[in-house]
């Protein structure tokens, strides 16, 4: 009978934040407050939405319609990311290690506020 192998699901349940990087300046790009890319994107939607609305003959309808594919096509391509990209099974050292850094200690420190969501830095790439 094969053994398998207990896997941790999170090295810390603690409302801590560990550095990423030794660079200080580098570790503090990786860390953001959830509201921040959340009103980044909530504005950006907003102003799309009005320079849709002036630049274009659209209907009121059609812009909607638009808004609402956008959010639907942006939801399906953030999942894809995610389940492609952040859950990827690495191959090198390299590639785990980036896997880790992107993703991985977002899982290991679940309640680390300060790591919800993609730093405004690596959102506006």
């Amino acid at each position: 009978m094969e053994k398998t192998k207990s896997r941790k699901k999170f090295v810390s349940n603690e409302n801590v934040s560990v550095p990423i990087f030794k660079n200080k300046w580098l570790d503090k790009l990786t860390r953001t407050h959830i509201a921040v890319p959340v009103s980044m994107f909530i504005l950006y939607a907003i102003g799309l939405i009005i320079y849709t609305k002036y630049a274009t003959e659209l209907s009121n309808l059609q812009v909607v319609g638009l808004f609402f594919g956008g959010w639907l096509f942006f939801t399906f391509a953030e999942y894809m990311v995610h389940k492609n990209v952040y859950h990827m099974k690495p191959k090198t050292k390299l590639r785990k290690k980036i896997t880790y850094t992107m993703h991985g200690i977002h899982h290991d420190y679940p309640k680390d506020k300060s790591r919800l969501a993609m730093p405004p830095a690596l959102s506006i790439l």
